[in-house]
């Protein structure tokens, strides 16, 4: 049952990616999963029938994001423009790489691409020197992540030194203009201990952005509501001009989640 119901989800985004079968596909695929809902847990029964409703599920699998959070990201850059022309932009915890392919979208529409697309491996990147007026997007995850043109991926856990260092090495001394993360542990119920873990995910992209940013340069990041949220703001004041909590409407209502954006970095 489990790997049929597994089955049943993915099915949704590459029926919906074929174009003119979009409507149809998706009816029958909500149909089937509606049927498999039977016979789970409540849990999984709940989160499985709000999903296949969620509007920005639907218009992520139309416009092919691979899920809904590129909203979320959309939304914050429309109000502080982040992702601007030449950038350097790293994006940690990036799978399955919505955040990477708005940044990619944003970037190459506002730049002269080059005759051939940027380099997406380290081998690549050594091979060919490209102008420094072409935007750079490194995308960082413990999980794999499928290719995305224009994109640099590196597989690693971005709390270990060994990953950090790739990123590094991708970077070739250029300075990061933004350092972004979505980065969320898996969630054990316990709401301190969530938070815990969340906030040292938080903490180590902080720690990397006070000596990888450039001057001016801009920090956004996901975090849980808890009582240490406050201190870490304020820690985070030290080195940006500006320290703010936003939460984008692609947010779910029953989360606890919301995003800092750190702005102007102090060099």
């Amino acid at each position: 049952m489990e790997r049929r119901l597994l089955y049943c989800c993915v099915l949704i985004p590459r029926l919906r990616s074929t174009g003119t079968g979009y409507a149809k596909s998706f009816t029958t695929s909500h149909l089937l999963c509606k049927r498999f809902v039977k016979g789970k847990t409540l849990s999984s029964s709940l989160w499985l029938t709000r999903h296949i409703s969620d509007p920005y599920v639907r218009q992520a699998q139309i416009e092919g994001y691979r899920c809904r959070s590129a909203y979320k990201l959309i939304e914050i850059d429309q109000k502080h423009n982040l992702l601007k022309k030449g950038s350097v932009v790293v994006d940690c915890g990036a799978a399955p790489g919505a955040w990477s392919q708005v940044a990619a979208s944003k970037m190459m529409n506002t730049i002269v691409k080059p005759k051939k697309s940027p380099p997406s491996t380290i081998q690549d990147k050594k091979k060919q020197n490209y102008s420094s007026e072409y935007g750079l997007i490194v995308a960082v995850d413990i999980n794999n992540i499928d290719p995305i043109e224009g994109v640099t991926t590196v597989m690693g856990d971005f709390t270990v030194q060994g990953t950090q260092d790739k990123i590094r090495e991708i970077l070739n001394g250029r300075p990061i203009d933004l350092i972004m993360s979505d980065m969320a542990p898996n969630a054990s119920g316990f709401k301190a201990m969530d938070q815990e873990c969340i906030l040292k995910l938080a903490q180590s992209v902080f720690d990397f952005s006070k000596v990888m940013l450039a001057p001016h340069g801009s920090l956004l990041c996901k975090i849980w509501q808890g009582p240490e949220t406050k201190g870490f703001m304020k820690e985070m004041s030290v080195y940006f001009a500006t320290v703010n909590r936003l939460r984008p409407k692609a947010t779910r209502k029953e989360s606890s989640e919301f995003f800092i954006i750190a702005k102007d970095f102090k060099h």
